[in-house]
């Protein structure tokens, strides 16, 4: 331990642990980290990998992405994105249906909905685009197997004609 009471060593794994003046870890053995004012992981490096931690405004997560190197480019890869409404996490490591089974929960809406409603919650509140067809067609798949029909386009949502389509809420990674 330290003279603020870090453990500095696993001896069950042969580790070291450091620290830096703000008591936040910055080395696990071979694996590093990074923090920002606030306090909040913003890096971690394994010793083959690099991963990168997003924040909102508010200081909630929002996305975890992992960071490729190449003699040519940098390329990030998103692991999991995080979505909140009014304050509370809807959808967590990509899982866009949480969205809507917390709609229809008995805790939001007592599970009761008039008819029309419910229909209109199933099959026209749910719209997205994305520009690589594999992710569009896994969410399509996972939202039409719990009972939702989404759509959700295939294009470049910032180059693609304006489809005359308004939004309440939009969200985006």
């Amino acid at each position: 331990m330290n003279n603020y009471g870090n453990v500095t060593y696993l001896p069950a794994l042969s580790m070291s642990l450091g620290y830096d003046v703000a008591n936040r870890m910055v080395s696990a053995g071979s694996d590093t980290y990074a923090y920002d004012q606030a306090n909040r992981r913003v890096y971690h490096y394994n010793g083959s990998a690099e991963t990168i931690y997003l924040y909102g405004t508010g200081g909630k997560k929002l996305a975890t992405y992992t960071i490729s190197v190449s003699n040519t480019a940098i390329t990030p890869t998103l692991v999991s994105e995080n979505v909140y409404f009014a304050g509370k996490l809807i959808s967590a490591e990509g899982n866009a249906v949480a969205a809507y089974e917390w709609l229809i929960s008995p805790q939001v809406s007592k599970g009761v909905f008039e008819r029309a409603e419910a229909r209109r919650i199933r099959t026209r509140t749910y719209y997205g685009q994305d520009l690589v067809p594999r992710p569009r067609r896994l969410a399509l798949m996972n939202l039409y197997l719990h009972g939702v029909e989404p759509h959700i386009y295939l294009g470049d949502s910032i180059y693609e004609p304006d489809r005359g389509e308004r939004y309440d809420v939009v969200l985006t990674n």
